[in-house]
């Protein structure tokens, strides 16, 4: 494989991952948002790949509750934010 070509892969790969990101952010903004409606106060629940914990900490506003199983939630607060970033 010549270098452009790898070049090119590379540039790939991190257009996917940030488009990666840009969904996963909406959908947990989403998911947010029908909390609220539900009534649950806009409180989400997930289960993380350890590597990302500290990612979704610093850019969902997640929480830890467990490090044992990596299991976060977003709060009110957060949820709140997110919301805010995409509906409002």
């Amino acid at each position: 494989m010549n270098y452009s070509l790898l070049k090119a892969h590379r540039g790939i790969l991190d257009v996917t991952k940030t488009l990666l990101g840009l969904v996963l952010i909406y959908l947990f903004a989403v998911a947010c948002k029908k909390s609220f409606e539900l009534g649950f106060e806009g409180y989400m629940a997930l289960h993380a790949k350890s590597k990302l914990v500290e990612h979704y900490q610093e850019v969902y506003g997640a929480i830890l509750i467990d490090p044992s199983t990596s299991r976060m939630i977003i709060d009110p607060y957060g949820a709140r934010k997110l919301v805010n970033q995409y509906f409002d």
